[in-house]
């Protein structure tokens, strides 16, 4: 069945591969050794799959967390509806159930005792992370090897468990799992398949919070391990000798860098950490197969487009680099945002959205509209190019959301036939996407800050049109944080300035320290919004009105990436063209499988088998030229349009203008099927030319089935505008654009009344009216 299926789609998968990971180039010889290793493991049988899920929300001592056990749902219904996980298969232990025995005693019966050779286990586990000191009598019996960075050569990583934090105060040790341990635990298996996913990290805090989000590291070290875990590990070297002194042949999945903290927020209804949701989401959207390159580096985008941009999780390949996620392929050749989860007696349905990136789903719309995926085990069974062009047998199904409570949602069936209804354990696909009109910057206020700020604050910023909500930092998620700049953060201003400005940062920096800014969600300083020391908190709030436009205008572009979902066949490319022709990152549509790979003429091809934690981030040097390279798969025109933030979070847009008589108008490119366009193109007399102070570039590539009327309207008020060179310029009114975009993706959706309603206080956009490609690089 298993070879039968990979005949029938190997081509296709093939091509999309070639695509992912840029590894195929027209006419030049045989498949390279990774894309046959690629397919070599799609063929190979897959026998059990087991899975250990932790999660500990719960801690004594004042400690705790909030998103761990949604960690454990958003993994579990993965496992299950995705990758064919049989729910008996799978444990979970949660709070107090998970201590540090239950779960080591887990593993070892649910685990170890039960996977065979060529069985795939994963284990799962969300909490406190720690350092764990060894002294130098244990220390020469471990492997010191795999101790952190942070400090001691003698410091080592644990996992803290639901017991482990009584112990902080009174003795000094903390019970936990020590890494060490785990790696013992994961080579006692018969199968090599195995994956660690852990969502926590190991650094110490000076504060629970990271700017807004929770930190998942313990506040303090553990001056050595508890002998309980010690005696354990003594009895495990005894028991599997042959788990000894052997690098791990799977993977472990790590939230965050050596380095790095691991944060969790709370959202729109739940709480869950950054790195689980984005991985798992991704997951639920991409089609076939992922590789676990492909897939770390998709999820390190999507954490900083939730706002976190130095929480970069990593992968740890011990002995040889896996190809595939978890070791295995998803059930179905379909995509989905999520799954029916029950059908009541009026016909409500419930549906779980774990498939909807986080910041979308935390401004969701009633109404919004999902397609049920219908006859799934025929689908799965027909080849790949010719999913998309197969008779609909019967009217295809579509939920409307009536509710929603965090990730789970009450929908009603607006569209059926008699013959097709909807069954549970179906999953569902974004048809339409409803967002209200009235969308605004939500601001966190720093928790440092005095009672007597805060109250100045959220009494200044309750009168800024652009700002729709204030809350406390960590007490739900925010779109920016306000609050003191730092000393320390100062300095990092000067150090990061761009050269020609460096004399100016100097000069202002004793004027600017301690005034209040704007910072990103992790308590990154938002470039050019400092104040100076003695400015008062609402005059601080004024100065900022221009940059709170722009972060609004940020979000609504933000709320239109729809890679995962578009029906537009789109593909786009971002090069680098000096100082050295190089492909840097490609982004296409999930949901469109690409017949073939153009290329840029003697650019060499990114190849993501060697991904390191480095270059989870793409880095582009101050001073390059770079290009997008637009192909339309699809069966109709497309118009391209490109806006986004430069490094030091200044709006930017591609202008592409004409000369008509004596005036200068920008005009609609028009993108016929099958065709691509280069932009800048490289006829422009300005190429695009990457400048500013170090730090992350946002850039969307927005493409539409209908002319951009409204917001090439709104980019002709930019003063001065002449010629007719394509140019990348500042753009002095980002808010009015991005409202003028979500007005053309509405009118070239269509959508029926039936849908809206008659408020007209919502945008509707339709999944085959655009494609939003998402692309975000640091600048060095």
């Amino acid at each position: 069945m298993r070879r039968s299926f990979l005949q029938q789609t190997g081509l296709a998968l093939l091509t999309l591969l070639a695509s992912e990971i840029g590894l195929l180039q027209r006419g030049k010889g045989p498949l390279s050794p990774s894309v046959k290793n690629y397919l070599d493991a799609l063929a190979e049988p897959t026998n059990r799959k087991l899975a250990l899920l932790v999660g500990i929300n719960e801690y004594s001592r004042n400690l705790g967390l909030t998103g761990c056990l949604t960690d454990v749902e958003l993994q579990k219904e993965l496992l299950i509806h995705r990758f064919g996980f049989q729910p008996s298969d799978i444990i979970t232990l949660t709070n107090k159930e998970a201590t540090r025995e239950n779960i080591e005693t887990a593993f070892i019966e649910h685990l170890t005792q039960q996977a065979k050779s060529n069985d795939v286990v994963v284990f799962h586990f969300s909490g406190y992370g720690m350092g764990v000191n060894i002294p130098e009598p244990i220390a020469a019996d471990l492997k010191m090897a795999d101790a952190t960075e942070a400090g001691s050569n003698n410091l080592m990583n644990g996992l803290v468990t639901s017991d482990g934090t009584s112990l902080v105060k009174n003795t000094s040790a903390v019970n936990g799992i020590l890494e060490e341990t785990l790696i013992l635990l994961a080579n006692s298996l018969a199968t090599d398949r195995v994956t660690l996913v852990l969502d926590t990290s190991y650094k110490i805090t000076e504060n629970s919070l990271v700017g807004g989000l929770r930190a998942r590291s313990l506040p303090v070290i553990s001056q050595q391990p508890s002998p309980e875990e010690l005696s354990f590990q003594q009895g495990l070297k005894q028991k599997y000798p042959q788990a000894i002194d052997r690098p791990l042949s799977g993977t472990i999945l790590q939230a965050t860098r050596a380095d790095g903290i691991a944060t969790e927020t709370v959202w729109d209804g739940f709480s869950a950490g950054l790195f689980t949701h984005a991985l798992t989401q991704f997951l639920w959207q991409v089609t076939p197969a992922s590789t676990i390159q492909f897939s770390l580096a998709r999820t390190n985008e999507a954490i900083a487009s939730m706002g976190s941009i130095y929480q970069q999780p990593r992968a740890d390949f011990k002995d040889k680099k896996p190809l595939l996620m978890y070791y295995c392929q998803p059930e179905s050749l379909v995509g989905a945002e999520g799954f029916i989860k029950a059908i009541d007696d009026t016909g409500g349905v419930a549906i779980d959205l774990g498939g909807i990136p986080a910041k979308i789903l935390n401004n969701y719309g009633i109404g919004s509209c999902f397609t049920v995926v219908s006859n799934r085990s025929q689908q799965e069974s027909l080849p790949t190019e010719d999913l998309q062009s197969a008779p609909q047998q019967t009217e295809p199904i579509l939920l409307q959301i009536r509710s929603r409570e965090g990730l789970s949602a009450k929908a009603k069936l607006i569209s059926q036939s008699s013959d097709n209804k909807p069954e549970v354990g179906q999953l569902v696909r974004e048809s339409i996407r409803i967002l209200p009109r009235n969308l605004g910057t939500i601001v966190a206020l720093d928790a440092q800050l005095e009672r007597i700020e805060r109250v100045d604050g959220t009494s200044a910023f309750a009168n800024i049109n652009s700002v729709s909500e204030v809350v406390i930092a960590g007490d739900e998620i925010a779109d920016c944080l306000f609050g003191r700049v730092k000393p320390a953060q100062i300095e990092d201003i000067q150090a990061q300035t761009d050269p020609d400005t460096e004399q100016k940062a100097t000069e202002d920096k004793s004027n600017s320290l301690g005034g209040y800014g704007l910072f990103t969600i992790d308590g990154v300083l938002i470039p050019n919004t400092v104040g100076i020391a003695t400015e008062a908190v609402k005059s601080a709030v004024r100065r900022l009105i221009p940059q709170l436009e722009t972060l609004l205008a940020a979000k609504l572009w933000g709320l239109t990436v729809n890679q995962g979902s578009s029906n537009l066949a789109v593909e786009v490319t971002l090069a680098l063209v000096e100082p050295e022709n190089k492909i840097l990152l490609k982004q296409q549509t999930l949901r469109s499988l690409n017949s073939g790979e153009k290329q840029f003429d003697n650019i060499s091809v990114r190849d993501l088998s060697n991904f390191t934690e480095q270059d989870s981030t793409v880095t582009i040097a101050r001073g390059s030229k770079i290009q997008y390279q637009i192909e339309n798969q699809s069966d109709r025109p497309i118009y391209p349009l490109i806006l986004g933030l430069d490094s030091e979070s200044s709006p930017i847009a591609l202008y592409s203008p004409e000369l008509n008589g004596n005036s200068t108008q920008l005009k609609n490119t028009a993108i016929l099927p099958r065709e691509t366009i280069i932009v800048p193109q490289p006829s422009a007399s300005l190429n695009w030319i990457v400048s500013g102070a170090k730090g992350i570039s946002k850039v969307h590539v927005i493409c539409s089935i209908a002319p951009f009327e409204q917001t090439l309207k709104a980019l002709l008020a930019m003063q001065h505008l002449k010629g007719d060179k394509e140019r990348i310029l500042d753009l002095p009114n980002p808010l009015e654009t991005a409202r003028a975009l979500l007005f053309d993706l509405h009118s070239a959706s269509g959508a029926s009344p039936n849908i809206t309603g008659s408020s007209g206080d919502v945008w509707a956009l339709d999944v085959s009216a655009w494609a939003n490609l998402s692309f975000v690089y640091r600048v060095v």
